[in-house]
């Protein structure tokens, strides 16, 4: 299992547009993933699970990979979060 935390930098968050195009990018992969942020874990791969989570611009998260291509998943979703305007 892998995990890293990164600070979402998204204009709009995690929301809508945003939150399915990391979805897309989630479902390239085999490994299990989620996003943690306190009192709450969600799959990464559910549009409704990362749209509850509510994550804003700023927020923090936690993503954990676990699986087969753990290290490619992370790092994909990482450069998504951090790459996106």
């Amino acid at each position: 299992m892998q995990k890293t935390t990164i600070i979402v930098s998204a204009q709009d968050g995690l929301t809508n547009r945003t939150a399915t195009r990391f979805i897309e990018v989630a479902n390239r992969y085999k490994s299990r993933l989620t996003i943690c942020r306190p009192g709450h874990t969600i799959n990464a791969k559910s549009l409704l699970g990362v749209l509850s989570l509510k994550v804003k611009r700023g927020d923090e998260i936690e993503v954990m990979a676990d699986g087969p291509d753990e290290e490619k998943a992370l790092e994909a979703l990482v450069k998504f979060i951090e790459e996106e305007p």
